[in-house]
């Protein structure tokens, strides 16, 4: 594996309905970023969200923080490096901190489902390969073997 050479992150939708019947949606939500002033690296976030189930009962919106990403994964900053390897501890079979990464990933939504085999094989590959072509190159194996039913469901 190469040397990782930066830090990206994908901000979570403020609006986050896909569609009513949709159950890939995701609660909204923000983030604060904590970085280095005398090198911009980052050293920490701190990820709110607002549960949509529970402001739509209480009619009230209560935006909470959801986690601290060093203290949620275990890793000292954000640069590149811990970055890195903790996604190399996501790949590990029934891997507990891929786990919450997939339900802060949906910002705690309420219905969605687990995400394992393909979709936790596509995550990773995503993760890990930002371009599309290393991206392809991750996926091109995991999806030679998979039924068509398989892949409908990430179309």
């Amino acid at each position: 594996m190469k040397k990782p050479v930066g830090s990206a992150f994908v901000a979570p939708a403020v609006t986050p309905i896909k569609s009513a019947s949709e159950k890939e949606s995701n609660n909204p939500g923000f983030r604060l970023y904590q970085y280095d002033p005398n090198d911009y690296s980052l050293k920490d976030l701190w990820h709110y969200f607002l549960n949509l189930t529970d402001a739509n009962l209480r009619k009230e919106a209560l935006w909470k923080l959801e986690y601290i990403m060093t203290k949620e994964y275990n890793i000292k900053d954000l640069k590149p490096q811990s970055l890195q390897e903790l996604a190399i501890r996501f790949q590990k079979p029934k891997s507990l901190e891929f786990q919450k990464y997939y339900n802060n990933y949906v910002v705690s939504f309420d219905a969605h489902e687990d995400c394992i085999g393909l979709c936790k094989e596509m995550q990773v590959c995503a993760i890990q390969h930002v371009d599309s072509s290393s991206y392809f190159h991750c996926v091109l194996p995991i999806l030679k073997y998979k039924s068509l039913e398989d892949l409908a469901k990430f179309i």
